[in-house]
């Protein structure tokens, strides 16, 4: 799923060209002759690349470095398009999160692997977070009573770790607005710090994750430090945070919540996002300004 045209990262061909090593004129070469990667244009023609242009630039790379020749790799990458968008239309996303779930209570770190890369590898990781892994865990959370306590664990585990190494390859695209991104001690919500990071990562933000247990006291502080235009924190239930001195130090301060928490919040001088990824990015883009595109910081 991508992320909505307001939020998106859009790239100059100089970028795209500093962060692949593939020069400009190979880039419009790949696009005229071989229909390799459509870029988007801006009313004065200039090409601009979107996340989901440079994946397949340095596939393409891949995929050359193994001897194929570009106009092989073109077609290889075309045919891969059409089968990843008829999967698509026909995954069954409730088998999948079944999947994963009952991989996770048999304590089977290959199981979870095998449905998550395969996952990836048709769909990408922002439709997988939004049609997958966001899902399993609302899921879970409404199972709390039932679940298997000790495999609910090993699957948080898991997660988090999967989530925070898809974060840490992407962080060499980040640019833009710096958001620091935390969590309240009450209950663990780093898997969704994570999940948002990436969205935010996607949508063009610069997501600094520093997860659980920060005081709120040192919220702001620690903000000013990282260089952060906002704050974005995770918490179960806004009524369990004392965040309200937050606010008086005039950084943003936005609260991803369970609904209903939404006058809880404001009373507290906070902004409420909701829990949807996709409205979370258009608020904080109301909030806070779209992200800034197309330039290495």
């Amino acid at each position: 799923m991508k992320v909505d045209d307001v939020t998106e990262e859009l790239y100059p061909i100089r970028t795209v060209s500093i962060l692949t090593g593939i020069n400009p004129v190979t880039l419009r070469a790949w696009e005229r002759r071989y229909g390799l990667i459509e870029p988007r244009r801006t009313p004065s023609g200039h090409r601009l690349y979107s996340r989901k242009n440079i994946d397949t630039i340095n596939r393409a790379i891949e995929l050359q470095d193994q001897g194929m020749t570009i106009g092989r790799v073109a077609q290889v990458l075309r045919q891969h398009l059409a089968q990843e968008r008829l999967r698509s239309e026909t995954e069954n996303w409730d088998e999948r999160q079944a999947e994963m779930q009952n991989a996770g209570t048999a304590f089977s770190d290959s199981g979870l692997d095998l449905v998550f890369d395969t996952a990836i590898g048709r769909h990408g990781i922002q439709t997988v977070l939004r049609r997958l892994i966001v899902p399993l865990l609302d899921r879970l959370e409404d199972e709390t009573e039932s679940r298997d306590h000790a495999g609910q664990c090993f699957f948080d585990l898991y997660l988090r770790g999967r989530l925070a190494g898809l974060f840490r390859e992407r962080r060499r695209l980040a640019r833009g607005l710096r958001l620091l991104v935390t969590g309240t001690g009450v209950t663990n919500t780093e898997s969704r710090q994570l999940i948002f990071a990436l969205a935010a990562q996607e949508a063009g933000y610069r997501p600094v994750v520093v997860g659980n247990g920060l005081p709120p006291e040192e919220l702001a502080a620690t903000a000013e430090l990282a260089r952060c235009e906002a704050i974005v924190l995770h918490t179960a239930r806004a009524a369990e945070v004392g965040f309200g001195r937050i606010a008086e130090t005039g950084v943003p301060l936005m609260v991803v919540s369970a609904a209903g928490d939404g006058q809880a919040i404001r009373s507290n001088g906070a902004i409420p996002l909701g829990r949807n990824v996709d409205d979370i990015l258009r608020r904080l883009t109301d909030c806070v300004g779209k992200p800034v595109s197309g330039r290495l910081s």
